[in-house]
This record gives C-alpha cells, structure tokens and sequence, in this order.
C-alpha cells in the first residue's frame, strides 16, 4: 500500500471516527430496543416515579437479574439517556458489590421521547428493532430473566461463519500488522521470539477463528503454534485459512481453557481479547500457569482498556456506549453463559482485577505494556520457575533484545516512546500552545485531534472547523 501524506492520515482518522460512530449507533439502538421490549423506561418513569434508584431495585421490580441490569444501565448512561450518581461503588469486576450504591435515573424530558407512548408526540422507542438479528435479541433478553448468558458458539451456529468472519475481520488487521513485530519481540526479554524461532511452542487460548495462530505460524515456520477455543465453527474458519495459505505447523483444538491439556509446555501462551469474556478466567489462569507453560514461560494478555471505576470509565471511554451493546450482546453473555460464571463482561478485566486475579493464579513479574493501542492494555508475567528476573514497573520498550531493536523498526519505535528510554531528548519548545484535553488514550471515536470524543454525536469540531 501506497504511504499516506500527514494531511491523509489526518483524513482517515476522522473517516475512522465517522464509520466507528455509526456501530456506537448501532450499539446503543440495541440497548434502547432492549430496555423498550422490558419495559425500563416506563418503570423508571412512571411506576419509580423518576427517583434515583439502584441497579437491584430495577431488577427486583422488574423480575429480572440484577448483573444484566447494571450492564443496561451503564450502557444506557454512556449514551446519555439515563442520569447517573456515583455511590460507595467497589472495583468493577462484575461482583454482587460492584456498584450496588450506584443510583440512576430517567428525567421527564427523556421519558417524553422514549417511555410516553400514550400522548407524546417526540416518543420513537419503538422504531428501534435492535440492530441485530431478532433471534440474538430473544437470546439476550431471556438471560435477564435467567442471569445465564449464552455461548460464542450459539451465536455462531445462529449466524453461521459470518459471526466467526466478522470478528476475524474486525481484530485481523492489528493481529497481522502488530503482534508479532511490536509485541511478541520485546516479551521476556526478547526470549519469546528467539524460542520460536528455534523451534519453540507457543499456544494462543482462546484463539476464535485462528488470526493469531495463523499469523505466528507463517511468522514462525520452525515454531509449534496451537489454539484453543469452545467455538467449533470458528475453528472450523481458522483451519481453512491454514490450508489455504499451507500453514503447516499448526494445530486448532475444541475446548475450555481450563480444562485443556496438552502433552507440550509452551514457552508462551497469549490470550487475546477473551480473558473478560470466559466464565471462569481465574480457572483458565490456573491451568495456563500449572499446567500449560513451562518454568519461567510468558503469558501475555490482551484485553480491554478500562478503569476499576464507571465514573472514571465515562470520562475518559468515548466508545463507552458501544462497549456495553458489545457486553450484553457478546461478552457478558459468553461470561455468564455457565451458571457459575463471574461475568466480568466486557470492562470488567480491568488493570486492578488483572494484576490480583493473575497473582493469585501463580503468575510472577506481572507488568504491563504500553504499544499505543488506544483500545487496549497488555499485560505480561511469568510462570514461576524461570531464571527470568523482571521488575514489577518495567515496560514493553525496555526488554526488547538488542537484536530485535536493530533488525525491526516497529521495536525501534516502542523503545523510543518508552519512558525508560536514555536516548536524545528533543528540546522543549517554548512557544505556549492552546491547550486541549489529553484524549491520546481515548479508544475512540476520533473526529479531530482537539476535540475528539467529547460528543460523540457531532459533525463539526468544537473549533469551528469541519469534520
């Protein structure tokens, strides 16, 4: 591909911001069609009589159970449709304690347009179907009665390998271009990647439909490579890319991260963007650290950036209302789909619940990893065992090997942003420059560089200039 002028990559920023703000849109028209069919909005108006009130009082009124009912809620306040107010409110980790003293709220301007069906005029609740297939909303609905959520697999086999497609699609680009050039080479001190290069094993838990796998494989043609995944028609995706591409050298197996066993210890073992949608990630983790790596092998995790708090969440997530139409309808419905699931949902693996859940595991040297993804965090540890030493505070920048600095570019530029890095600093400009929020870890939308992410309905930048 052709490279891209600073005028163009500013260009498709703000085309990237445009098209990511119509699947905010589509999220948040699920969650209204949601709370519609259940009849939230009327109960919060006319028969709570538009009082502040908590998550369990909703669910206790409505007959539904109360972690599907917080979900909703803060999805439903992300899009500003609903008021909220912070209570003595704990890490969010899905809990029966997180936020329990968290009130909301609906006033009687926004009642007009989505709860008065009877004389409003502005009232439009009911034109929304959901954005999804009707099917999936029945499914998502029936586990606010139930509390247990459903499978990847069921909603595969719903919509056949175009559910599997989708999110390979949706992840693939990153995987390909990032993970095994920026990530995998500076991970236990480069050690990673001179295993595998030596004919190493490495196995990706929680693989889907195999973008990683495949991408290591080709990567890595002397390297052992496996994945796992409880999603049979995702796997069944990632096997015909592997043929199609004659990737030899790996192999996709059916199962629970928990439970899976290998005759192999791995000298890595990634998990990407799955960890919050398991039912038992405190399981997984057990098994990844006794049983699957060897004495001082790397586990690295991929998952979604968020704060141990919602109030912080909603001020600095500006996708924060798609996140929670992706929970309700993929994470927390996956994490709740066995009846002893945690249900973390999509924020819930969040750096506080990361660093305890992975040290009560087993794991050592836990740290985590800046490679300016602006949706995601990175966390990496070992199994203990290992002659590996590693600082609680290091960064991804500074373990790179001196090798894998000086043969890759994309090394080269994650040690260069670290903070940790000695080489030249740039001289301070003394000229005062306006300034503007730092929204550089905002996971999005962006529609410019000044403004982006403060509305997430608007078409002009709040300088005046066009979007």
């Amino acid at each position: 591909m052709a490279a891209l002028t600073p005028a163009e990559q500013k260009q498709v920023r703000r085309t990237s911001g445009m098209i990511w703000s119509y699947k905010i849109g589509q999220m948040v028209a699920l969650q209204i069609h949601l709370a519609d069919r259940m009849d939230f909005f009327k109960a919060m108006a006319y028969e709570l009589n538009y009082e502040w009130v908590t998550a369990n009082q909703v669910a206790k009124h409505l007959g539904l159970k109360r972690r599907w009912v917080m979900e909703l809620l803060r999805g439903l306040t992300a899009a500003k449709i609903l008021e909220y107010q912070e209570g003595n409110e704990s890490v969010n980790d899905g809990s029966a304690s997180d936020g329990a003293t968290d009130t909301f709220r609906i006033t009687p301007v926004v009642a007009e347009v989505v709860a008065n069906e009877v004389d409003s005029l502005s009232f439009n609740a009911g034109a929304f179907s959901g954005g999804v297939d009707p099917m999936l909303a029945d499914k998502i609905i029936e586990s606010f009665h139930t509390g247990v959520g459903f499978t990847y697999e069921s909603r595969s086999l719903l919509g056949g390998e175009q559910s599997a497609e989708q999110t390979k699609r949706m992840l693939g680009v990153w995987t390909k271009g990032a993970l095994v050039d920026e990530v995998l080479a500076v991970l236990n001190n480069g050690k990673v990647t001179e295993a595998l290069e030596n004919g190493g094993a490495i196995l990706d838990c929680g693989c889907g439909a195999g973008v990683a796998v495949n991408t290591l494989g080709a990567a890595f043609p002397n390297a052992t490579v496996h994945g796992t995944d409880p999603d049979g028609v995702a796997l069944g995706v990632g096997r015909k890319d592997a043929k199609n591409a004659n990737i030899n050298n790996v192999s996709f197996f059916k199962g629970f991260g928990e439970s899976y066993t290998s005759d192999i210890k791995y000298d890595a073992v990634i998990c990407m963007d799955i960890v919050h949608d398991t039912p038992r990630p405190d399981l997984i983790l057990q098994n990844i650290c006794k049983n699957l790596l060897k004495p001082g092998g790397t586990l690295m995790i991929k998952d979604i950036k968020s704060t141990g708090s919602f109030k912080k969440n909603l001020e600095t997530m500006g996708n924060l209302p798609m996140i929670y139409g992706f929970s309700l309808s993929m994470c927390l419905a996956s994490a709740t789909s066995t009846p002893d699931g945690m249900g973390l949902g999509t924020t819930g693996f969040n750096p506080i619940v990361a660093e305890r859940m992975c040290g009560e595991a087993g794991f050592v040297n836990f740290h985590q990893h800046d490679f300016r993804d602006p949706a995601n965090l990175y966390y990496e540890m070992q199994s203990p065992g290992g002659s590996t030493s590693m600082t609680r505070n290091a960064t991804s920048a500074s373990m790179a090997s001196k090798k894998a600095f000086k043969k890759n570019s994309a090394v080269r530029n994650a040690i260069k942003r670290s903070p940790l890095y000695k080489g030249k600093k740039k001289k301070k400009s003394k000229k005062k420059r306006k300034k503007y929020p730092d929204l550089s870890n905002n996971p999005g939308p962006y529609f410019c560089a000044c403004c982006a992410g403060l509305n997430l309905m608007q078409v002009t930048c709040e300088r005046g200039s066009k979007m």
